[in-house]
């Protein structure tokens, strides 16, 4: 599910030391559901889930519970709460009416089920309306919108107007981020009659909203006020003195993969930074849920405070602080904190889903934007795109490209060490005056016939089962390390060592002695040389199991764990035989058939190179 653009991301993605990652959507569902609601004196508790407008209302004093209102069918009546209590049926149907109205998202049935189209907050304010009896299609037929000012980032709310007959004069509905609409109210709606807003009363819903936040609720305030009817209108002439009337909590729960990807993430060596334009005490909620962050030294950054704080300032907390969390951030926020991070020599991947959220997609080492949510732009800047919108996804995405890095180097190690084998038999021969071991022929054999297939299955080598336990590499950090060079050329060395060593055995046991020349048709020779050909592939083979890992045994990781190189071994054994056993082969290789007793000494042979990297790996294992 995560759709690379560039293959080089793949590299950098190993390379990841920190996650910015957006909290809706990303670390959570994006499945809201009002659960709670609050106005004057009043709770109002609200059961069911999803976009299903069914549930129950239970509506509290502070005292007492004034009245239970279930649902009866496929909506809820409040009929009897405005026979009781009309004061309470006047300041709950402002704001179910706001929530409803104030409102882009839409309910539809499809196929027998509701499904929502539009954004999953104002998806969750809908079916809590149509909950309580005022459904979106109902209302629609006896108000109308004149005018609108959409939600946007920086203010944080948005407003709309609608003319009916039941208003006197226009009425503009808000809702919004409390600390956005709490300081426009000048007034409040109590006891059904609307007064001067007092201190006591922000204190009160100020800490009602905190007390939300905590609880991991995303917490919406709804206010409105008249308006003069005319052709146009300014923000601020609608979205001032305006007349609070409630708030409501709905739960966004954490999505059930992303914290096991989270302790991933904390053995890997990976910072997780949550970047949102939710509160902060919502997002440290879901943050503490999911162990993003843990203790107390945990630091909430806003937008605010970031527009305040300069650079040094900003690579001081990073400094400081293990969890910081960004909170009520703009995308230009999201910017600076990249560039922070970045000139502090991390290796930054972020999310983003929004056309603003460009800049900090292209600035980041690994831009991740969002398959289902993002937009175009945002898909466009990115480096790589989430099918599924999910934070697990780019943790095991960051796996596989460490995952690709390390095959890579099995890859290497393998072709290297091969090839200084069959050098150094070359060279050995030389030095020592014997009879060429090999010829070109059979070392376009070794190359073309039996090495290729092995390689490119250490290529697909399955993650080692303690990829994520590791540090990220250093990005700066070249494949051609001292340690990974000595043991390519240790490895080739006793490649050729063993198999000039067989080849000279097989010339004594045929008779030859040191200086005499030796006729490239002769039986000694044919058969030393393809003695020595059949260990060169044979040893090979055995390296490739010494290639897949550096450190841990081969029988720890499993001999069998990755089939493709067991066929790919058993196609260039098959190979093998053909080239020495086949007759017509014989004579273009010109290769002899070897006796069971031969075959027997280089299969022996071969895993010598085997008993040695086994031995180097456990004195490794026993020094660290």
């Amino acid at each position: 599910n995560a759709i690379i653009k560039q293959l080089a991301s793949v590299e950098t993605l190993g390379s990841t030391t920190v996650i910015c990652s957006d909290k809706t959507g990303t670390l959570t569902k994006n499945e809201m559901t009002v659960q709670e609601m609050y106005f004057d004196d009043y709770s109002v508790k609200i059961t069911g889930v999803g976009y299903e407008p069914k549930g129950d209302l239970h509506f509290e004093a502070d005292k007492n519970i004034v009245s239970i209102i279930h649902h009866k069918g496929h909506s809820i009546t409040m009929k009897d709460i405005k026979k009781k209590h009309p004061d309470l049926y006047q300041m709950a149907e402002m704001v179910f009416k706001n929530a409803a109205l104030c409102n882009n998202a839409k309910l539809i049935l499809d196929h027998g089920k509701i499904k929502m189209l539009g954004d999953p907050t104002e998806g969750a304010l809908l079916t809590m309306s149509a909950k309580a009896g005022y459904g979106q299609d109902k209302l629609s037929k006896t108000h109308k919108r004149i005018y609108e000012f959409p939600f946007d980032s920086v203010r944080k709310r948005m407003s709309v107007i609608y003319t009916s007959k039941e208003f006197k004069k226009p009425i503009a509905f808000i809702k919004g981020a409390p600390e956005s609409v709490f300081p426009a109210c000048t007034h409040i709606l109590k006891n059904g009659k609307v007064v001067k807003i007092t201190a006591q009363d922000k204190k009160k819903f100020q800490k009602l909203n905190e007390d939300m936040a905590k609880r991991a609720l995303r917490v919406i305030a709804f206010a409105y006020k008249e308006v003069k009817k005319q052709e146009t209108y300014t923000e601020k002439e609608v979205e001032s003195k305006l007349i609070f009337c409630g708030l409501s909590g709905m739960i966004d729960p954490p999505r059930a993969s992303v914290k096991e990807a989270v302790a991933l993430t904390h053995k890997a060596g990976i910072k997780v930074f949550i970047v949102t334009g939710d509160q902060g005490l919502t997002a440290e909620a879901i943050a503490r849920k999911l162990h993003i962050v843990e203790g107390n030294n945990v630091r909430i950054i806003t937008g605010k405070m970031l527009d305040k704080m300069s650079k040094a300032n900003l690579k001081k907390e990073f400094k400081k602080h293990k969890y910081i969390i960004f909170a009520r951030v703009s995308p230009s926020h999201k910017l600076s904190v990249v560039n922070a991070l970045k000139e502090l020599g991390e290796v930054v991947a972020v999310t983003g889903d929004g056309v603003n959220d460009a800049p900090a997609l292209k600035r980041a080492d690994i831009g991740v934007a969002m398959g289902i949510t993002g937009t175009d732009v945002s898909k466009e800047a990115a480096n790589m795109v989430l099918a599924d919108d999910k934070f697990n996804t780019i943790v095991n995405a960051i796996k596989e490209g460490r995952t690709i890095y390390t095959n890579l180097k099995k890859f290497i190690f393998y072709i290297f060490s091969c090839n200084i084998g069959e050098l150094f038999t070359i060279f050995a021969a030389i030095i020592l005056g014997l009879p060429a071991p090999l010829t070109a022929v059979l070392i376009l054999a070794v190359d073309l016939g039996t090495d290729v297939l092995p390689a490119l299955a250490l290529g697909i080598e399955p993650a080692e089962h303690d990829v994520m336990n590791q540090k990220p590499r250093n990005p700066k950090e070249k494949i051609m390390t001292k340690p990974f060079i000595m043991r390519y050329v240790y490895v080739g060395s006793f490649i050729g060592l063993l198999v000039t060593s067989l080849f000279m055995y097989q010339l004594y046991q045929y008779g030859w002695t040191w200086g005499d020349s030796l006729d490239k048709d002769s039986l000694a020779y044919m058969k030393s040389s393809t003695t020595a050909f059949a260990a060169l592939v044979l040893i090979q083979m055995v390296n490739a199991f010494n290639a897949r890992n550096p450190q841990h045994s081969v029988f720890k990781i499993g001999v069998f764990k990755n089939l493709w190189l067991i066929g790919a071994i058993c196609i260039s054994l098959l190979t093998l035989v053909i080239f020495v056993e086949v007759p017509f082969v014989q004579k273009l290789l010109h290769t002899v058939s070897l006796s069971p007793k031969e075959w027997m000494l280089i299969a022996i042979t071969s895993f010598a190179i085997l008993i040695v990297e086994e031995t180097r790996k456990l004195f490794l294992r026993i020094k660290h």
